[in-house]
C-alpha cells in the first residue's frame, strides 16, 4: 500500500550527488545521497554535506563544497596523486505535502572538481571536494598575447588535421608502452621510444583511464625513460599505457613539422616586403 500524503513530512528534500570520472569513453560513476535510505544507484550517506555556491547567473559564482565519508572513491580522489577530469551534479530531490512520495527534481550544480582535501576540518574520516561551475570555465579572454608560442592543440584542430594527407606534422606520433617502474616523477618503460626532431616527446603526455600526465623530457640515450611534470598512480606499473608525441609550440618546431602555415601563434614581425620604403631611383 502506497504510503498517503498525510504521512510524509511537508517538503521532505535531500541531494543526490553523482560523479562522473575516467575514461570518457567508457565513464565511471559514484552516487551518494544525505537521505537515511538508498536511492538507487545512489548509496544512503547520512555524512554528506553540500554547501552549494551563490546562484547570482555570474561567471564569478564561487565553489561548491562538498564532504563524504572516506572510502574506495573519495580516498583516490584525494589521495595527491593524478586523477583524470571529474564532474559532480547535484540535485535536489522535494516531495511536496500533497501528491505522496512523487518529488519535483531541480539541479542545483554542475561543476568539475578543481581542489581536494584529505582531512576535512582535521577530521580523518572526511573528504572535501571542491568543483566550479561549468560556466566558470567559459570565460573570454579580453585580449591577445603578442608573443610567438602557438595556442593549437597539437595534431588537434588548428593543426592542420588529419595530418599527411593535409601536410601537417608526420604521423607515427603516438604509441602504447608497458611501464616497468615509477619512482616518483621518473617512468621507466619495458622498450624505449625511438624518435627525432621530428617525432618530440617533449611536451606529450601518457595517459590511462582518463588520466593525462604532461611528459616533461625525454633523452634519446636513455630512450626508455620519462620525466613528467606530476607523478602518476602507482597502478600504473606493468599496464599498457598510451604515449601522445608533442610540440614545444614554436615556430621553429612548426617548421620542422613543415607545418608553419598554420602555426597558431600570434606575434609581431618586419613585412619581408613593403612598398612604401621601396629605394627609388
Amino acid at each position: 500500500m502506497s504510503p498517503r500524503a498525510i504521512d510524509q513530512p511537508e517538503k521532505e528534500s535531500y541531494y543526490l550527488v553523482t560523479f562522473t570520472y575516467g575514461d570518457p569513453a567508457d565513464p565511471d560513476f559514484a552516487f551518494y545521497t544525505n537521505r537515511d535510505q538508498d536511492v538507487f544507484p545512489h548509496i544512503s550517506t547520512p555524512s554528506l554535506a553540500v554547501k552549494l555556491p551563490q546562484n547570482s547567473g555570474l561567471f564569478e559564482d564561487g565553489l561548491c563544497e562538498i564532504e563524504l565519508p572516506n572510502d574506495a572513491f573519495s580516498n583516490r580522489l584525494t589521495d595527491g596523486h593524478p586523477t583524470s577530469p571529474t564532474r559532480v551534479e547535484v540535485v535536489e530531490m522535494t516531495r511536496p505535502l500533497e501528491g505522496g512520495p512523487t518529488a519535483t527534481r531541480l539541479m542545483l550544480f554542475v561543476g568539475d572538481v578543481v581542489s581536494t582535501i584529505r582531512n576535512a576540518g582535521g577530521n580523518s574520516r572526511m573528504r572535501k571536494i571542491k568543483a566550479l561551475p561549468v560556466k566558470q570555465f567559459l570565460d573570454i579572454p579580453m585580449g591577445m598575447p603578442a608573443n610567438h608560442e602557438c595556442g593549437y592543440t597539437f595534431n588537434g584542430a588548428g593543426c592542420n588535421p588529419p595530418g599527411v594527407g593535409a601536410g601537417g606534422p608526420v604521423g607515427g606520433v603516438s604509441t602504447s608502452r608497458v611501464i616497468l617502474s615509477i619512482e616518483g616523477k621518473k617512468v621507466t618503460l619495458t622498450s624505449g621510444l625511438t624518435g627525432t626532431d621530428r617525432h618530440p616527446w617533449q611536451r606529450g603526455h601518457i595517459s590511462l583511464d582518463g588520466i593525462i600526465v604532461e611528459i616533461r623530457d625525454w633523452d634519446s640515450v636513455a630512450a626508455d625513460v620519462l620525466y613528467l611534470t606530476r607523478q602518476p598512480p602507482t597502478y600504473w606499473v606493468g599496464q599498457t599505457i598510451f604515449v601522445e608525441a608533442g610540440c614545444d609550440k614554436s615556430v621553429e618546431r612548426c617548421r620542422l613539422w613543415d607545418n608553419e602555415q598554420n602555426f597558431g601563434g600570434p606575434g609581431y614581425a618586419i613585412p619581408a616586403y613593403n612598398p612604401v620604403f621601396e629605394d627609388r631611383p
